[in-house]
């Protein structure tokens, strides 16, 4: 991820590479990347835990719709 920021700013970056501060400030932007990726999968496991939830619910009435009709209609 460093080496792509360094490439965006040309040779301006290649002068920033190496300096302190500049390499601190690379580690947080790389860890607030990551904590943002976790959280977005964290989210999309909890969305999808809740949809396949209500998909099974669905599929549950829908089977015993189904059978009460047969008992009903034969």
């Amino acid at each position: 991820m460093k080496s792509m920021f360094i490439a965006m700013l040309g040779e301006k970056g290649k002068e920033l590479e190496g300096i302190e501060e500049v390499e601190e400030m690379f580690v947080g932007i790389r860890r607030g990347f990551e904590k943002a990726i976790k959280e977005a999968e964290e989210e999309g496991m909890k969305k999808g835990i809740k949809e396949g939830k209500e998909k099974g619910h669905l599929e549950a009435r829908k089977e015993d719709i189904l059978e009460l009709l047969r008992l009903r209609f034969g």
